[in-house]
């Protein structure tokens, strides 16, 4: 079974808008489940640019927060009377309506820009308003149950949204309990990869097989917990890398480049079979071990 664990759940919007009293709220609601935060990389972006701080690596850590598709976004964003009646009640040490007012306006046009993302939810209704606690919390559990299919459309929904449709080191974390559901040969079969798929698996085999063997620059064999498990070349999907430690597999995807259009939704899915092959060869146990997949695509893009 695979879970797409929520990493950081991050609870945005300009002042007033409630992300404190939301957070609390799903907090107590919850029992703390999610590890939920106040504002974002997003928010710092915002505030660098809006008062001239110029901190020159804001845009840049705000692209890769955004870019970690484990990362949630909820953005609480009532209407601009809501926001200014709260003001009005409550007061702030830093703003008067005018200042609150461009703060709004910046987060409106920021959530214009990312609305697509699929790992960002827009709020639009008060958060005090029935039924909002809940749809945030079935949003989050949603996320969280991502299929491998789905995942592949987050993707392509990520690169869709970005300037040029090219995501840059996007990335993401598939933990499966060793059951590898979705899983299938079949894979293998790809009308267009193939041979390729083949020669990678074929490669990693006996890569596994000759470091048990001892066949490497060392003489020595390895065992399960070795970190020789490796496999690297200059095509797509350029480094593969197995680690087992404390009951986990974790094994690394990095793609140099991949066409999330017409090829990726094949390329997850062959490096989920590879997961579940490594697991095999390790002689690893599901009722004992857990697996992590992570995934870099340095170069995410729709066209080439």
């Amino acid at each position: 079974m695979n879970n797409f664990f929520a990493r950081t759940v991050f609870i945005e919007g300009p002042d007033c808008s409630g992300k404190t009293t939301m957070i609390d709220r799903l907090h107590k609601s919850t029992n703390y489940k999610w590890h939920l935060f106040d504002r974002s990389q997003v928010s710092r972006s915002i505030f660098s640019n809006l008062y001239s701080r110029k901190i020159a690596s804001a845009d840049i850590h705000e692209r890769e927060e955004l870019l970690d598709i484990n990362n949630l976004f909820i953005f609480l964003m009532p209407p601009w009377e809501i926001i200014r009646i709260r003001f009005l009640s409550r007061g702030d040490n830093l703003h008067d309506v005018h200042s609150l007012k461009i703060v709004y306006d910046e987060f409106r046009s920021k959530v214009e820009d990312i609305k697509n993302m699929p790992n960002v939810l827009i709020v639009t209704s008060p958060s005090d308003k029935p039924g909002v606690l809940e749809d945030i919390k079935s949003w989050i559990e949603s996320r969280e149950k991502r299929t491998i299919s789905n995942i592949s459309s987050d993707v392509f929904k990520c690169a869709k949204a970005q300037k040029n449709e090219e995501a840059i080191r996007l990335k993401f974390s598939i933990h499966d309990d060793g059951t590898f559901a979705e899983s299938s040969a079949s894979i293998l079969d790809d009308k267009e990869e193939s041979s390729y798929y083949k020669r990678i698996l074929l490669e990693i085999d006996e890569k596994i097989y000759d470091e048990f063997a001892g066949k490497n620059e060392y003489s020595k064999p390895q065992d399960v917990f070795s970190r020789r498990f490796i496999h690297t070349e200059d095509t797509c999907l350029s480094m593969i890398h197995a680690l087992y430690r404390e009951g986990t597999l974790e094994v690394d995807f990095i793609f140099r480049s991949t066409n999330v259009s017409s090829t990726f939704h094949s390329d997850i899915q062959f490096c989920n079979y590879i997961s579940k092959t490594i697991y095999d060869r390790l002689g690893l146990s599901k009722k004992e071990n857990y697996c992590i997949s992570r995934f870099i695509l340095n170069s995410a893009h729709t066209v080439w």
